[in-house]
């Protein structure tokens, strides 16, 4: 198993085909990330996006959405 200590509390473990992460040794079971492409144009219209879940509510109306692949290992 690859692990990757990031600080004293956060630690990266590839177990498997997934990246897991452990804060102070405990499995962490939240989202990730979020990645957003916001055109310059439409910046006023995201404003109130406060949150990851503002934004993950929000991506229904994106008129593009991304994907980025990033494997376990990266």
């Amino acid at each position: 198993m690859q692990e990757f200590k990031v600080n004293n509390l956060i630690t990266l473990r590839l177990e498997g085909k997934n990246t897991v992460i452990y804060v102070a040794g405990k499995r962490f079971q939240q989202c990730k990330y979020v990645l957003i492409n916001i055109p310059k144009t439409e910046i006023q219209e995201y404003a109130a996006i406060n949150s990851i879940d503002d934004a993950v509510d929000k991506k229904e109306s994106f008129k593009t959405y991304y994907s980025v692949d990033i494997t376990p290992k990266q």
